[in-house]
Parts: C-alpha cells; sequence; structure tokens
C-alpha cells in the first residue's frame, strides 16, 4: 500500500502479509483476500491517540477477520508497526472503542466470545504501550451452536482474573448474549 502526501507524492510504502498463516492459499483465496483489503480498508483513530490510523484485512471468513495494522507516529509523522500494533493484528474482529478500549470477537457458529482490552503504557516503558485485558465473555454452546450451556464472564481486577460462570441452560441464546453485553458495558466503564 502507498501512502501519499497532499501533492500526490509518496512517502511511505507499507506491506500486508495476506493469509500469512496459510501454507498453500489458494490464487482465489488471496484474490478474495486482496478484494477485501481494498474495499474494506479503514481509517481510523485505533489507539485512541487523536490520530488516524491504518487497518485493512488480512484474512477473513463468514463472521470474522484480521487486520494488517499501522499507527500513525506524529513524531516522525508515518504510519509504523509498534508492539501495540503486532498485539492488534491478533485480534478477530477488531474495534476501537472509546476511553482507550479495544474490542475482539468471535461470533461462532459455536462458542461465541467477546474481548475488551485497554491501552495502557508510560512514556520510556518498553514496549511503550500495550493491550491489557478488561473483560471477556464466552458463551458455551451445545455442539450444534443451537442453545447456550454456560455464560463465562472474565473480569480482571488488579491484574487478577475474577471469573464468573453461570449455568445458562434455561437462557436462549438472545438472553444469553445480552448478559454478555450488559456485563461488557460495565466493565467499559
Amino acid at each position: 500500500m502507498s501512502v501519499r502526501n497532499e501533492g500526490g507524492a509518496e512517502v511511505q510504502s507499507l506491506g500486508c502479509p495476506l493469509l500469512r498463516d496459510e501454507v498453500e492459499a489458494t490464487q482465489q483465496e488471496l484474490a478474495a483476500v486482496r478484494e477485501q483489503f481494498v474495499t474494506q480498508f479503514a481509517v481510523m483513530d485505533l489507539d485512541s491517540d487523536g490520530h488516524p490510523d491504518l487497518a485493512g484485512i488480512r484474512e477473513f471468513g463468514a463472521k470474522w477477520a484480521r487486520y494488517c495494522v499501522w499507527l500513525y507516529d506524529p513524531n516522525q509523522h508515518i504510519f509504523v508497526q509498534t508492539f501495540l500494533a503486532e498485539q492488534m493484528e491478533l485480534l478477530t474482529n477488531l474495534t476501537s472503542l472509546e476511553g482507550g478500549l479495544v474490542s475482539s470477537s468471535h461470533m461462532g457458529p459455536t462458542n461465541p466470545w467477546q474481548a475488551v482490552y485497554r491501552i495502557v503504557g508510560a512514556q520510556g516503558s518498553r514496549p511503550e504501550r500495550q493491550l491489557v485485558p478488561v473483560f471477556s465473555c464466552l458463551l458455551e454452546t451445545t455442539p450444534d451452536g443451537d442453545k447456550p450451556t454456560a455464560v463465562v464472564m472474565t473480569r480482571y481486577d488488579g491484574g487478577q482474573a475474577v471469573v464468573q460462570r453461570d449455568d445458562a441452560v434455561k437462557m436462549g441464546m438472545k438472553e444469553a448474549l445480552a448478559k454478555c453485553g450488559s456485563a461488557k458495558s460495565r466493565a467499559e466503564k
């Protein structure tokens, strides 16, 4: 990908290894990912620093995507792949939330989950910025994915994981997903 200035001159060239975990990708698979990379390419503030960052789909499925991520470095006036960007590239369905939070999710067909991370760091620390977990919710389902069996919520308090497991056999799928959503909202505050 080419980054150009207002005058149209190339200031930076960025590479993204599409299907990098796929050993034997077919030409059809590569063509589909190239199309998604171009059509779904996003310019947004992923790290909540007030500067636009870049994200392009590098692999995807019916309900998930992983991205190549470049964060804008205002000191160098270029896009960089820092430790934080590398962590973001590992997330499925990366979404930027308010207040220095990002989320990741996987919606099935069985055992859907979602997780929220906070961007933390300090000037001079190494790595300077990184993701730390805030909250996750796993909806355990029957093997066919039709019915929930348990809602497993994990929140992190002072670096310690606090896990709450609730039986969901008598819940419908919407009710169980809503339980994850309401707990996620509380964790984000």
